[in-house]
């Protein structure tokens, strides 16, 4: 066979399943957080619900259940906060109310209960540090278990911010110094680094993570392919994300495609393509189009010239 043949086949892929991040990938980072409101635009929903009919569209994300769960209906499975929390999901069009999850088949903890009921408290302690600090640039959000029983992250947040590459640059290492020194200062000396809680950082996004086990996205994606249960390899899932914490994804995808959601930041990352926000839709719609047989062209088409 010829090179270029071979070249050729390497690129086109059939595609069996999609892992994707949802804040700032499938929704831009700059949205307003509301309590109801979907942050994916109407007609890439649309969109994503028809990949769903074909094949299995997953979410691994920082966000909790409570907050992802009329936000991504289509979506087959749900790795909450980082892998700390994996749902199987029933995708569905109509509105659950939100106490009324009857759309999980069930749910698992990456951990017993009763570590992340330990570490609840601490990040109990955080909130209160920083309350008591009196930060007033900041938002803290509380996730928890779909349960709503155990805290088991945060999220401080300043995306709100005019200037928050300002904020980042000269309040965020003091915020991240004081949430080290409650970790240590509420943990045993003997106390696993793997059940400890820890910080994700970001080199440009305009917020950290606190999460009450160590965990991520390499790890979330394995949890999401082992509960798929279809034998899928790797060489044929996609990966879309936006952020350093979606790193240990794309390094175990076969088709990695990161997102620009928002011109001021940039991240590094370990993604072999990159799409513009607005480039996304088009290129969903020209792989359905394509039966869902991935190739580098579908990624040019509607660019301009």
């Amino acid at each position: 066979m010829c090179i270029d043949c071979i070249m050729s086949s390497m690129k086109r892929k059939q595609l069996n399943l999609i892992l994707s991040d949802y804040d700032g990938t499938l929704c831009p980072t700059t949205s307003v957080k509301g309590n109801t409101s979907n942050g994916i635009p109407q007609g890439l929903e649309k969109i994503l619900f028809r990949l769903s009919d074909r094949i299995p569209v997953c979410i691994i994300s920082s966000k909790d259940f409570t907050y992802l769960h009329n936000r991504v209906r289509f979506a087959k499975v749900l790795s909450c906060v980082l892998g700390t929390e994996t749902v199987i999901h029933k995708p569905h069009y109509g509105d659950y109310k939100i106490d009324n999850f009857d759309c999980i088949g069930y749910q698992y903890l990456i951990t017993s209960s009763q570590s992340l009921m330990d570490n609840s408290k601490l990040l109990h302690n955080i909130v209160e540090s920083l309350q008591n600090q009196k930060y007033k640039d900041i938002t803290i959000e509380e996730k928890y278990d779909s349960a709503k029983e155990i805290l088991i992250g945060l999220t401080i947040d300043y995306r709100h911010l005019d200037n928050w590459q300002l904020f980042k640059e000269n309040k965020e290492p003091g915020i991240r110094e004081l949430i080290q020194r409650n970790i240590n200062a509420n943990l045993t000396t003997n106390s696993s680094s793997k059940y400890r809680p820890f910080i994700q950082t970001y080199s440009s996004h305009p917020f950290l993570d606190v999460y009450g086990v160590e965990c991520n996205k390499g790890l979330a994606f394995e949890n999401v392919l082992l509960q798929i249960k279809q034998g899928e390899r790797e060489g044929n899932v996609m990966y879309l994300g936006d952020s350093e914490n979606d790193n240990p994804a794309f390094r175990k995808s076969g088709i990695s495609i990161g997102i620009r959601s928002d011109l001021r930041l940039n991240p590094i990352l370990d993604s072999r393509y990159m799409l513009d926000f607005n480039q996304l839709p088009i290129f969903l719609k020209s792989l359905i189009d394509n039966d869902l047989i991935f190739s580098e062209e579908l990624l040019t088409i509607g660019h301009a010239k």
